[in-house]
């Protein structure tokens, strides 16, 4: 489970479920994790799932990502590179930006924040 907003921290091996995809979903991705929280709304609903690739993927600035954000724990969100500053750029796409401000963390000291690429989104429409 990741957070959407407050996240939410459980040890990374221990599945909540088993679900079901087909095939070609499930050679996309390492793992799958269900969303809890709307600061990723309306790319990404509470209750969505998300399909991770966390081994071997590319990093595209901009993407969504599955993230270990400091006093946060795993949550899922946009990641956009700030090369000028060195930083990356936490960013929610739900636009209450009041609600879900951007956050900067330092390339330097968060390299490992980043967890796996998020391939794709099952969500009630």
């Amino acid at each position: 489970m990741a957070g959407a907003g407050p996240a939410f921290d459980k040890e990374e091996n221990d599945p909540l479920a088993t679900i079901r995809v087909p095939l070609e979903y499930a050679m996309q991705c390492d793992s799958a994790l269900l969303v809890k929280g709307d600061s990723m709304a309306w790319t990404i609903k509470s209750g969505g799932v998300v399909g991770v690739i966390r081994r071997n993927f590319d990093f595209v600035s901009g993407e969504v990502y599955a993230v270990r954000l400091p006093y946060e724990g795993l949550s899922i969100k946009r990641v956009i590179v700030d090369a000028a500053s060195g930083e990356y750029i936490i960013r929610s796409d739900n636009p209450d930006k009041e609600k879900y401000p951007d956050r900067r963390l330092s390339i330097t000291e968060y390299a490992d924040i980043i967890l796996g690429r998020v391939v794709w989104v099952w969500q009630a429409l």
